[in-house]
């Protein structure tokens, strides 16, 4: 066992709650916890896996080897172990059982900023009463601090499961008592992919709508939901799901701050006095994707109009890969250098949400990707531009990828 952090084989650890992981290439993940940013391989998700429950180390390590391919394989998953450990990403869980109860609950804060969204919140809330009808089973995945599984209960259902495996689901449990429901909601701890209920339900509320739409495995969770957990004609959820791409002139400044392109290197060589050009040659030539609050967005300048690169009804789910294309047209001379892409959401009938620039409420808490292309294309009025958007499952989260060529 090859490990770099100071921990003992019989050390008990979990990954800590509210942990935003994205994924910008095949080989890099990101991962978000309580303020900080850890940048990891593409081993990580495997290793958050392997601590989803609280597991000794030396059991997570002999899983872990299993999957390895060979030696350098093998050295890579154990050392991004001993990486997330040091950046707390998983955390003693001895020490968390012994802790206050406040303390370790970052995922509050998550919760907090969604709540605080009163247009998301009371948009699903309008959702859950129009489509749960009395009597129903209802099956809530992500309940998180279990809004959704109140107002189901208050809809009439007659038995709603409640599946959270974070810590928030002690928080869950307390909405449900102090709003008189826990007689009809029913606290599962897990994955929902991994937990089988007594009976199939009548309805999904499946609240899983991240920064990337598809970022916290929408599809799969879905897709699995509804081969295992839901009746035939079961009633989704959201319902409907619509991706969409604007192509931009990225803002200059931006560009500077964002990309490895153009004169990015070259002002860091006036700041520092070093040269940066073999850190840039080794960013390959990929993508880089950020996120920013749509509504900053607003005054950039699109150089056509949307177009829709996927849309997604989720009541008949099947397929959780997406390779899709669709060609904009230019309504102006400019340089696309970047694709800002968006979604909207038809959480029940009539109920609508979006993350469009132009659109998005004030008090909207979702952040928007931008994908800053490598490869910059000039165009002019009436010029042809195919987009392109792929995802693909990995590990239980999602890779996504956008593309920009210019039609001849």
């Amino acid at each position: 066992m090859v490990l770099t952090s100071p921990m003992h084989p019989d050390t008990v650890l979990r990954r800590a709650p509210a942990l935003t992981v994205r994924i910008p290439s095949a080989t890099e993940t990101i991962i978000e916890h309580g303020g900080g940013v850890v940048h990891c391989g593409a081993h990580a998700l495997a290793v958050l896996e392997a601590f989803a429950q609280p597991t000794r180390v030396a059991d997570a390590v002999d899983r872990l080897h299993a999957r390895a391919s060979g030696a350098q394989d093998w050295m890579d998953l154990t050392s991004t172990v001993a990486q997330l450990h040091r950046a707390g990403v998983l955390v003693d869980d001895a020490s968390r059982a012994s802790a206050p109860a406040a303390l370790g609950w970052e995922s509050m804060s998550l919760h907090v900023r969604i709540l605080s969204d009163r247009t998301r919140t009371s948009r699903f809330l309008e959702g859950v009463a129009r489509v749960v009808r009395p009597g129903d089973v209802v099956v809530d995945i992500g309940t998180g601090t279990g809004v959704l599984a109140v107002a189901a209960a208050r809809a009439g259902a007659g038995r709603v499961y409640a599946i959270e495996e974070d810590e928030i689901a002690e928080a869950a449990k307390a909405m449900f008592r102090a709003n008189g429901v826990s007689d009809r909601v029913t606290l599962i701890r897990g994955r929902s992919t991994q937990v089988e209920l007594p009976q199939r339900a009548d309805v999904l509320l499946c609240e899983l709508i991240g920064d990337d739409a598809l970022g916290e495995a929408l599809l799969e969770i879905v897709a699995d939901a509804r081969r295992r957990l839901l009746r035939p004609g079961a009633r989704v959820l959201p319902a409907r799901l619509s991706i969409l791409g604007v192509p931009l002139q990225v803002p200059a400044d931006v560009l500077l701050r964002r990309s490895l392109a153009g004169e990015t290197p070259d002002r860091w060589r006036e700041w520092y006095g070093m040269d940066f050009s073999p850190f840039a040659a080794m960013a390959g030539e990929g993508p880089v994707v950020f996120y920013l609050p749509p509504q900053e967005a607003r005054d950039w300048r699109s150089l056509t109009d949307p177009v829709t690169l996927a849309k997604l009804d989720l009541q008949s789910l099947e397929e959780t890969a997406i390779d899709a294309s669709a060609v904009a047209v230019a309504r102006t001379d400019g340089v696309v250098s970047g694709v800002l892409v968006y979604f909207e959401l038809e959480v029940a009938p009539g109920i609508r949400l979006t993350t469009a620039p132009a659109a998005a409420d004030p008090g909207n808490h979702w952040k928007t990707p931008v994908w800053i292309l490598s490869r910059r294309a000039p165009v002019a009025p009436g010029d042809r531009i195919r987009v392109g958007y792929r995802y693909r499952a990995a590990g239980g989260t999602g890779a996504e990828g956008v593309t920009v060529d210019r039609i001849p």
